[in-house]
């Protein structure tokens, strides 16, 4: 059971089987938008339900304390999903700069299939960033009251985070990618990307004409 709980579980939340050095979803990003969250959370009452269908007083005291901590950790992934909105989604740690980061630091390359599920996922950047904008604009329109600020509005006060971004979107092929793979990678990442079209630059070109 525990082998088939992690996997359904890796299988929505790539980036953190990548970061267990697993290559489960290794070209794709998590969902990021509502219908994400809403297939995180359904999996997470699926397997609760599931692990109580368990007597623990049957279990080994090691068993019965790994049934305790899942459950508890369910339970606190399913309440929190209420409040999945209350955030700034662009604040300093935001997706405009883990993103990149964890391009630069976790997805290894050490295979051409590495390198090519690497521009898989600089493609999948925009789709990535789109899901997290709406996701912004959603709780601003139905969370935030009137004169309060939230949702997207962070982003106003991270011009450098946006600078920062931008540029490590822009060098992570080249910063990254192992020698032998530049020839795979640095030419699809640079039509992938180009600076006018960079990511970070479409979050800061939204945000304005949404401030318009």
């Amino acid at each position: 059971m525990t082998a088939r709980v992690a996997r359904a579980r890796l299988e929505l939340e790539p980036t953190t089987a990548t970061s267990l050095g697993l290559k489960t979803g290794y070209d794709r990003w998590p969902d990021a938008s509502e219908q994400g969250d809403a297939a995180r959370n359904a999996l997470a009452e699926r397997q609760l339900a599931e692990l109580r269908k368990f007597d623990p007083a049957r279990l080994d005291d090691a068993t019965r304390l790994s049934w305790q901590v899942f459950e508890a950790n369910e339970e606190r992934r399913i309440a929190r999903y209420r409040w999945r909105n209350h955030h700034y989604l662009f604040d300093k740690d935001g997706a405009h700069a883990s993103v990149p980061a964890f391009l630069i630091n976790t997805h290894r390359i050490e295979s051409d299939a590495d390198a090519v599920a690497y521009v898989r996922r600089l493609e999948g950047i925009r789709t990535l960033f789109a899901q997290e904008l709406g996701r912004a604009r959603a709780a601003q329109r139905d969370r935030i009251p009137d004169g309060v600020a939230g949702g997207i509005a962070q982003i106003e006060y991270e011009p450098r985070e946006r600078g920062g971004a931008r540029r490590d979107i822009m060098d992570a092929p080249r910063h990254h990618v192992e020698s032998s793979h530049r020839d795979i990678v640095e030419p699809a990442a640079a039509h992938s990307t180009p600076r006018s079209r960079c990511p970070a630059d479409s979050i800061d070109q939204s945000y304005r004409r949404e401030k318009k």
